[in-house]
């Protein structure tokens, strides 16, 4: 049982939180071993990983591929993941199970409070 729980924006923080779409698509038969290293490597950045907020994973119906959406503080938080040793040795362990990792899709919300009290989302 993992103890991992998705935490908000740190408290008076000004800037959005930067939200990363990763799509992996792992070798025949590798699908539960990647989501399996995913899982573990996102409950372990939660406690090591500066400015990560926490993450989903997501398998498609026919698993074929994962899809991993994680939210950090600010861009520049991600920036400094991914320049760590500890980013290497992620990518690393989840190279030899994956066919292909699509290109990441980078967001940045604002929000925007509508008349009737409704939220939009703008990228």
């Amino acid at each position: 049982m993992s103890n991992y729980h998705d935490r908000t924006q740190s408290t008076g923080s000004t800037q959005r939180p930067f939200v990363l779409i990763n799509s992996f698509t792992p070798k025949p038969g590798k699908l539960d071993e990647l989501t399996g290293v995913l899982e573990a490597a996102r409950d372990r950045f939660s406690d090591e990983v500066p400015g990560f907020h926490g993450g989903r994973i997501y398998r498609d119906v026919d698993a074929s591929s994962a899809l991993m959406i994680s939210v950090f503080e600010t861009e520049d938080d991600y920036e400094g993941w991914i320049a760590s040793t500890l980013f290497a040795r992620y990518r690393e362990q989840i190279q030899p199970l994956m066919a292909q990792i699509q290109k990441n899709l980078r967001l940045t919300w604002r929000k925007k409070k509508l008349l009737n009290g409704k939220m939009n989302i703008f990228i």
